[in-house]
């Protein structure tokens, strides 16, 4: 064999290999690949609440919208119908209802805080839920009603709570000391006025 031929030999056995050996290695790096993909969602949960059956963001506390003759008696026509505002005296009552719904989709828990601007001290005595004489306060912010779990809405309803608010200005027998200070509100130039309000709070529970 000549040298040529033995060149051209030699140089085929190199082809070969490397074609076997390229195959070898393209071989050993194949490998299974996977991919797998999925997704979740989810809506936020409802917060909603309904004052006195409105569905509002706030509500009327109209504390005074009846004044009565006596507890629990007919509306009083012993003292004169004010023109566009309410007029109370010794010896008139009444009462205010909240109703509370919770219509979320979250438990929750309320809170009630009062408050009074009552700058000439006009006697009004306040009670909640219980309109015994033994339970009436001249301060309405000791009626103030502590985180109250009220839970979510649930398939057919939703849970409420009620609270009514009874106030009263006590008639005073003549002779009393308070006749005096009572005539006194009652006689000056600028007569006096009370005003009382209510905040309602909710928070989810966690």
């Amino acid at each position: 064999m000549t040298k040529r031929n033995r060149a051209m030999s030699i140089g085929l056995i190199v082809l070969v290999l490397a074609i076997v050996t390229s195959c070898i290695a393209g071989a050993s790096f194949a490998k299974y690949t996977t991919t797998i993909t999925d997704d979740d969602s989810a809506r936020v949960a409802k917060w909603n609440w309904s004052f006195n059956q409105d569905a509002q963001k706030k509500f009327d506390f109209d504390l005074f919208n009846t004044v009565n003759d006596t507890k629990g008696g007919a509306a009083e026509t012993d003292v004169k119908a004010g023109n566009g505002e309410t007029i109370i005296a010794p010896g008139t009552t009444g009462s205010f209802t909240i109703n509370i719904e919770n219509k979320s989709e979250v438990n929750a828990t309320y809170a009630i805080e009062f408050s009074a601007t009552n700058n000439d001290n006009i006697p009004i005595q306040y009670s909640l839920d219980d309109d015994t004489f033994a339970n009436y306060k001249m301060d309405i912010t000791q009626l103030d009603v502590n985180d109250t779990e009220i839970k979510m809405a649930n398939d057919t309803d939703s849970d409420e709570a009620t609270h009514t608010i009874y106030w009263r200005w006590v008639f005073e027998t003549e002779g009393n000391g308070s006749d005096t200070s009572d005539t006194a509100l009652g006689s000056k130039e600028e007569l006096p006025t009370i005003t009382v309000g209510a905040t309602i709070i909710f928070k989810q529970v966690d």
